[in-house]
């Protein structure tokens, strides 16, 4: 999906009228994409996911608290969390996702969210709601998940 992340990123960046607008859909679209996979990610879910995905929250905190990037432990954390749905395509998607964010933040001068520890606990608050079988608790921590990036971007926009 490599062309689909570089057009995207061009895309996003290109038309600075539009660039935050677009950016917003990128992070609209992993919300969705999260959002869907409730179900699923009840039923796939593991005690051994458990372990690893917390281990990777906890390397993220760690990360933050010293003001270093927790990029990779991130993307990791989608990955795994991803790594047992039956659509391979929807893993893929969610990865390109992910890194067109990623990738377009930076381009447009975007800093990390003031409250980014928000999305930080709220990768926890997954995890913890997919080992309890809680859908509705899951749902709750994607938007949560979300709602730091949706904050500052809409504050750009001036919403």
């Amino acid at each position: 999906l490599e062309p689909l992340i570089n057009g995207m990123v061009f895309r996003t960046v290109l038309n600075t009228d539009t660039s935050l607008e677009n950016l917003l859909h990128v992070v609209e679209t992993r919300e969705i994409l999260d959002l869907a996979l409730a179900e699923e990610l009840i039923e796939t879910f593991t005690e051994e996911s458990r372990g690893d995905l917390l281990s990777l929250v906890d390397k993220m905190s760690m990360h933050n608290g010293r003001d270093e990037p927790f990029a990779a432990e991130d993307q990791a954390f989608h990955a795994a969390l991803l790594a047992k749905i039956r659509n391979p395509l929807i893993r893929e998607l969610n990865d390109a996702f992910w890194r067109i964010q990623s990738e377009s933040q930076p381009l447009l001068n975007l800093p990390m969210p003031e409250d980014i520890n928000q999305t930080i606990e709220a990768h926890r608050e997954i995890v913890d709601a997919l080992s309890n079988g809680d859908g509705d608790a899951y749902r709750r921590a994607v938007t949560n998940h979300y709602a730091p990036f949706r904050r500052m971007i809409g504050e750009k926009l001036g919403d």
